[in-house]
């Protein structure tokens, strides 16, 4: 079966509130139906949190060595597993992480959802809350017109 790396944080977990996103939990349980599936922690609390969430049937989790930047400890998280063999796919939420993979020749799938990724990912964009009262104010505007 192949396999595939997925991030935890910022696809199976919102990253503001911490809690579990249910469009991860969605992604995670169809990679399970054709991959080999190994997460990728940010944070040594990330094994405790994927037991009390029920989060299971993934192959392995990948714990991040301390003192490290994230940026960096990912591609290290990456290259360790792909030392133990291929690795199919990796799913990550940033854009520079996927783009220094794919430079080395490993296929990447950018997860980008307004509400579990960082703006700083994503220049140019607002805040989902932003883009919300955007919406509103528009609704509105419009039924004052009809």
């Amino acid at each position: 079966m192949i396999s595939c790396a997925l991030t935890i944080w910022g696809i199976l977990r919102d990253p503001i509130s911490r809690q579990p996103s249910d469009h991860g939990r969605t992604l995670l349980a169809s990679l399970m139906q054709g991959y080999r599936v190994h997460l990728l922690a940010d944070e040594p609390a990330d094994e405790e949190w994927l037991r009390l969430e029920k989060f299971t049937g993934y192959v392995s989790l990948s714990l991040p060595r301390p003192g490290h930047p994230m940026h960096d400890e990912r591609l290290y998280q990456v290259a360790q597993l792909r030392a133990g063999g291929p690795l199919d796919l990796v799913v990550d939420p940033d854009p520079r992480v996927c783009a220094d993979l794919f430079n080395v020749g490993q296929a990447t799938l950018l997860y980008s959802h307004p509400r579990y990724t960082h703006l700083r990912h994503r220049p140019g964009l607002r805040a989902w809350a932003d883009l919300e009262h955007v919406i509103d104010t528009t609704r509105q505007l419009e039924a004052n017109a009809a």
